[in-house]
């Protein structure tokens, strides 16, 4: 049997959001973010203009990565992957998920980083391309954290590498520094 965690995206008919939006932010998140939120008569907080993201966390090698969550369909333990002859060195294979077959690409030999033994925290993140999944592999998977949009800095042009064109940005939570990146590129 998999272990799998699915995601799952409805529209909402327009009601009071104000239950919903106590669930998904805590009141840590409400004073982290306190920039992003006024407070109106009532006194429950209130998006403004800036742009919120949510951001699952992921690690490779000893840093800290996130990937729009919007992009990703699940995430799974890593399965049997099988070789696929003659492809590009960082597609690790296939695999079959649920009938469906979902090539595999490694991350670090994507980002060009030095070469892990699998280790049992390591996940796949299936992510969505145009109607077909891909799989990334990473080391292990974190959180989903809520940043503004404008503590997300661009990426420097010093990066003209052709893994650096997958990095949109670098986001900073206090100390945390975490490279954001760029779902469309990755899967191109």
């Amino acid at each position: 049997v998999e272990d799998h965690v699915t995601f799952s995206f409805s529209e909402h008919n327009g009601d009071d959001l104000s239950e919903l939006n106590e669930f998904f932010v805590s009141q840590n998140e409400k004073e982290e973010f306190s920039s992003a939120y006024l407070t109106n008569t009532s006194g429950s907080y209130v998006k403004t203009e800036s742009d919120i993201v949510e951001l699952l966390s992921f690690g490779l090698s000893d840093e800290e990565y996130g990937i729009d969550i919007v992009g990703i369909q699940e995430i799974i333990k890593v399965p049997v992957i099988t070789e696929v002859p003659r492809t590009r060195d960082f597609v690790l294979g296939v695999v079959s998920l649920r009938g469906t077959i979902v090539p595999v690409i490694d991350m670090r030999k994507l980002l060009q980083l030095d070469e892990n033994l699998s280790q049992r925290s390591q996940r796949v993140l299936v992510l969505r391309a145009s109607g077909e999944p891909v799989g990334v592999l990473v080391d292990n998977v974190s959180s989903v954290m809520r940043i503004d949009a404008s503590f997300i800095e661009e990426r420097p042009p010093s990066m003209k590498l052709a893994a650096g064109e997958i990095i949109e940005g670098v986001g900073r939570i206090n100390e945390r520094i975490v490279i954001v990146l760029n779902i469309r590129a990755l899967l191109e």
